[in-house]
């Protein structure tokens, strides 16, 4: 069960990063039922601009592209798999949120006359837990930083925080954790551990 709590760290994200207004055309090409179709719908309604609906069937490649291009959406919230079917040098500079799977730097590198932020986001969270700052180049990409009230902590197998440049698994808290999976009580007692 994901709480509305951490919608408004995901407003203040938005703020931020992505330099939205009235004139922002936010495209909407996320399921309904994917929570990515939030944070589309905050993008548009919550900063006053305009929502683009995909029609059904136009999810990638030339069809996506035409409708961004021939509509003018500003700002798009993409897999790195979709993102990669757009020809960078077709759209007018835009803004991309980049979220779903992970990142690969040479896609960066490609559009990197555009505004690209890699969102990281678990399903236990509201939407995202971190956003990088926008990237450049084909460095591999950050998860960025934890949202505002949210916390992230690389531990080990017994639970124990890991120095710098050491592999562990990311844990996360904050506002924004979901309080467990509905009638899963086995899958959330494994989930969802104490904070160390």
């Amino acid at each position: 069960d994901v709480t509305h709590r951490g919608l408004a760290a995901l407003l203040d994200v938005q703020t931020a990063l992505l330099d939205l207004g009235p004139e922002s055309r936010v495209l909407q090409v996320a399921s309904h039922t994917f929570d990515a179709a939030v944070f589309e719908l905050l993008s548009a309604h919550a900063h006053g601009g305009a929502l683009v609906i995909a029609p059904d069937h136009t999810f990638a490649g030339e069809p996506l592209q035409e409708l961004i291009v021939d509509e003018r959406v500003t700002h798009l919230n993409l897999t790195p798999t979709v993102l990669g079917t757009l020809d960078p040098e077709a759209l007018e500079p835009t803004t991309i949120v980049a979220a779903g799977e992970t990142l690969p730097g040479a896609l960066v590198g490609r559009w990197s006359r555009h505004r690209i932020v890699n969102g990281y986001g678990p399903t236990e969270f509201t939407v995202a837990v971190s956003y990088s700052a926008p990237l450049m180049g084909d460095d591999k990409p950050s998860i960025g930083t934890p949202v505002a009230g949210a916390t992230a902590y690389v531990l080990d197998s017994r639970l124990h925080p890991v120095p710098r440049g050491t592999v562990g698994e990311l844990y996360v808290t904050g506002d924004s954790t979901a309080r467990g999976y509905r009638y899963e009580s086995g899958l959330t007692a494994t989930r969802f551990v104490a904070n160390p």
